[in-house]
């Protein structure tokens, strides 16, 4: 499975290839662990959360769940210094990089956002905070 091999690659550049897709493998199991293994929203989320930071540990991330009445974009869970100020964001579907995604339902990774068009920088203006990727 080779979903995330050059994000893997910066994380472990001294693992063999075999390796590295093995430690992929793992942490997707232990996703489809936590998928099945609760009905309780708030522990597959956290436990899910978990799982991303043990791979690709970020300093700051955030999840987002679409509110279908609003047709907004919310912040469920955040770690990192802003947090607390992502709590009330609300980004309009097709607004910036994560309402562009949840609107076509397409996932992308951008490296640099200041590049990227779809970029929505009031978010950043919100929390005081530089998104990169």
């Amino acid at each position: 499975m080779k979903q995330f091999p050059e994000v893997e690659r910066r994380r472990n550049p001294g693992l063999p290839l075999d390796q590295r897709e093995a430690g992929q493998l793992a942490v997707f199991q232990e996703l489809g662990k936590a998928l099945t293994s609760s009905l309780q929203l708030d522990q597959v989320l956290s436990t899910i959360m978990e799982k991303i930071d043990e791979f690709l540990r970020p300093d700051t991330w955030s999840l987002l769940l679409l509110d279908e009445s609003r047709q907004e974009l919310y912040f469920e869970l955040a770690v990192g210094k802003a947090s607390q100020a992502l709590k009330d964001v609300r980004v309009k579907m097709g607004q910036g990089i994560a309402g562009w995604v949840a609107q076509h339902g397409e996932a992308v990774i951008v490296p640099d956002v200041s590049k990227d068009t779809r970029f929505f920088s009031k978010v950043d203006e919100k929390t005081k905070m530089e998104t990169q990727s």
